[in-house]
């Protein structure tokens, strides 16, 4: 069972911020700013302008997720997903990696609870294993951003898959 909350600096800072340390991880935390210190978790929301969820799978804390680029006016938003690195290919009981069930959890929760339209998520152009989950759940590449992020010390290109309300609507009910 997939549970979401929004993220609670006394409980969930410390965690955030040893994911943060340690390699392998550098990828989700691409766009902060370099050399965020442990202090900085207690205002992560603020310091980055994101909504930051934690993610639990049968009660246990198995990831984040950042909600940012809210734009209200287009109703648009960015979202990013960190799983802990046991869970990165974790199979659910439904036979989907876990990544996928998180994300589509997400998005009901998203289009339920907000005027959000389009949801998109965007992601360094080597993680073919995202690119593959995002269409598999409905997405559409929507943009490819050349040397768009410096990242570990050389320019990388970043891709940018979305979705709208109407099509996850569509695919959530043909059970995608």
């Amino acid at each position: 069972m997939i549970e979401l909350a929004r993220y609670n600096p006394k409980e969930d800072a410390q965690v955030l911020y040893e994911i943060y340390k340690t390699p392998g991880f550098e990828e989700f935390f691409r766009r902060s700013p370099i050399g965020l210190g442990r202090d900085d978790f207690d205002k992560i929301e603020e310091k980055l302008q994101a909504m930051f969820f934690t993610v639990r799978y049968h009660g246990e804390l198995v990831g984040f997720i950042t909600l940012s680029c809210i734009d209200t006016y287009g109703m648009t938003c960015q979202f990013g997903l960190l799983l802990d690195g046991k869970y990165q290919d974790y199979k659910t009981d439904f036979g989907n990696k876990l990544c996928y069930e998180v994300t589509r959890y997400f998005l009901n929760y998203i289009f339920s609870n907000s005027l959000t339209n389009k949801v998109s998520m965007r992601f360094l152009q080597t993680r073919s294993d995202i690119e593959h989950s995002l269409t598999k759940g409905g997405f559409w590449k929507e943009a490819h951003f050349k040397d768009s992020v410096f990242f570990q010390g050389k320019f990388c290109d970043e891709l940018e898959y979305a979705i709208t309300r109407e099509r996850f609507v569509s695919e959530h009910q043909r059970g995608r």
